[in-house]
């Protein structure tokens, strides 16, 4: 099954440190996406990842928060150590 690497975020603003204000994602090969298609994606169990600094592959999940729009974020991870899609260069 096809994965995605996510390499760069776009956010509604730029200052924020909030997954749930990713707007765009964009891909190793170029291709940007926008979240709510990533969303219904990984729904539909395609994975989406990217790398972390010190080389730790990093899953992407969907959330649900309640009467509110569905976003992604980067799954919890230990050996992450606080690590997120927020470290990514951002476009």
């Amino acid at each position: 099954m096809a994965s995605y690497e996510i390499v760069g975020i776009h956010l509604k603003d730029k200052e924020s440190n909030k997954e749930r204000n990713i707007t765009d994602v964009l891909l190793n090969d170029g291709t940007i996406e926008p979240v709510d298609l990533v969303v219904r994606y990984i729904n539909s169990d395609i994975p989406y990842y990217f790398v972390s600094r010190n080389k730790i592959k990093a899953v992407i999940e969907d959330y649900y928060p309640q009467n509110k729009t569905p976003y992604i974020k980067t799954k919890h991870n230990q050996l992450l150590n606080g690590q997120s899609m927020l470290n990514l260069p951002r476009f």
